[in-house]
């Protein structure tokens, strides 16, 4: 992947902010300064509302380009860059032509291949390429220089999957990190090459005797082990990790009172108003509060009313908003109507989570004491705007979104934000945007 993130998306970086290769610099896709600086100044902003689960923050790609990597250049262009862009070009035809180029990419990191991604990989980059000569070559002889060989390279991109696999198992990420652990032993500038040559022999030794004893990194370590704490729940909550027990805990007669009622008597069905009051009165004062959670996908997210607020400026990684799901009436505007149920995902600041015993007997349903764990949620109004389907939600709505308790399980991911020209995009990297990593 080293041929788009070292290479391609570079070279179109270059040609936007027009220093590439002396060209014209007259041409449609050429931001003006001031432009190349506000999105410069909204990636450097990302870096705050992104989780570090996303990734290592992404620099201002307008003064410290210098300082990308292939990993940060991958941050820029699968997550930040359609975001930023988006609005910027004179003609949207420039714009769509990258989220073509960033589909295409997400299609090559997937885990696993079919025949038909591959013809779709295949037949997308060859649109793709004919595009890119139309917009930036324009079949003018001058401008030539715009056809590096990594433009070619993307044809055969295809051809490689079917022949030797899934990219991440022979992309340059391994290779690259080797040449940087090579260059760190390096300590004779005269005699550079026996530095490598006792480093690998000494690599070599480690690794037979590993393999020799059964012996694993952890086991050569020096430091202390790492003990993860917090309360691991089971049952109908497998695979949660509770953290950080909030001492005082949370009256249940606090300002999410509202929320949880809703939540608990449309769970359990109760309609009638002595039965929700006679719910209510047996529950514990007091609900256990904790200020993080880890769900299934080892996704650790933070509670907002615990956390202090993270400001753009500071190295903070903002780790509160989630992509949750729920069940929604197709017919809710029509209440006499027998309802139908439809999967629906929403998006929201995790505020709380809060978790109680229900006593047993309380309500027929529950014949046992039965634990409850609630995820207290500030929902954001979202809109697709782009061709990648990123959704959309204006900044006014973090004063005046009424909060909804929901079941911890719908909680499906932690999800990153984009602040651009007073609206928020959300980068949501699950479902479709699933992608392979190197660690």
């Amino acid at each position: 992947m080293h041929l788009m993130f070292e290479n391609l998306i570079p070279n179109l970086a270059l040609l936007w902010s027009g220093n590439f290769k002396d060209l014209n610099k007259d041409q449609p896709f050429v931001f003006s300064k001031t432009v190349w600086e506000a999105i410069g100044e909204a990636t450097a902003a990302s870096r705050s509302t992104m989780p570090s689960s996303y990734g290592a923050p992404v620099p201002n790609i307008a003064t410290d380009r210098s300082t990308f990597s292939a990993e940060t250049w991958s941050q820029w262009a699968l997550f930040v860059g359609p975001v930023v862009l988006n609005g910027r070009f004179p003609h949207k035809r420039y714009h769509d032509h990258f989220c073509d180029l960033v589909g295409l990419i997400n299609l090559c990191l997937k885990f696993e291949f079919s025949k038909g991604d591959i013809l779709k990989i295949r037949e997308g980059f060859i649109r793709w390429v004919e595009k890119y000569e139309a917009y930036y070559y324009q079949y003018v002889p001058d401008r030539l220089p715009c056809m590096t060989l990594t433009v070619h390279g993307l044809l055969h991109i295809a051809d490689t999957i079917e022949r030797i696999g899934p990219v991440w198992a022979w992309w340059s990420f391994p290779i690259e990190r080797q040449c940087g652990r090579l260059q760190r032993h390096i300590t004779n500038k005269r005699r550079p090459f026996a530095n490598l040559d006792n480093y690998i022999t000494l690599a070599a030794q480690l690794k037979t005797a590993k393999l020799i004893y059964n012996i694993t990194d952890k086991d050569l370590s020096l430091e202390r082990p790492v003990q993860k704490k917090g309360l691991e729940l089971h049952d109908e909550y497998k695979g949660i990790t509770l953290h950080g027990k909030v001492r005082k805990g949370y009256e249940k007669s606090g300002s999410y009172s509202a929320a949880i009622k809703s939540c608990l008597f449309t769970r359990y069905g109760l309609k009638d108003k002595k039965d929700q009051d006679r719910f209510w009165e047996h529950l514990p004062t007091k609900f256990e509060a904790y200020k993080q959670a880890t769900i299934a996908n080892e996704d650790r997210i933070r509670a907002a009313d615990y956390q202090d607020p993270v400001e753009e400026d500071t190295d903070c990684r903002d780790a509160t908003f989630v992509r949750y799901s729920l069940l929604r009436d197709v017919y809710e505007h029509r209440p006499n109507r027998e309802p139908v149920f439809k999967e629906t995902e929403y998006f929201g600041q995790l505020k709380m989570i809060l978790a109680t015993e229900l006593p047993a007997r309380i309500i027929p349903p529950i014949i046992q004491p039965t634990r409850v764990v609630l995820a207290i949620i500030s929902p954001r109004k979202t809109t697709n705007k782009t061709s990648l389907g990123i959704p959309y939600f204006a900044e006014p709505q973090t004063l005046k979104a009424t909060p909804r308790a929901v079941d911890m399980n719908t909680v499906m991911c932690l999800v990153g934000r984009i602040k651009d020209r007073g609206q928020w995009a959300i980068v949501d990297r699950s479902g479709d945007m699933a992608r392979a990593e190197f660690l």
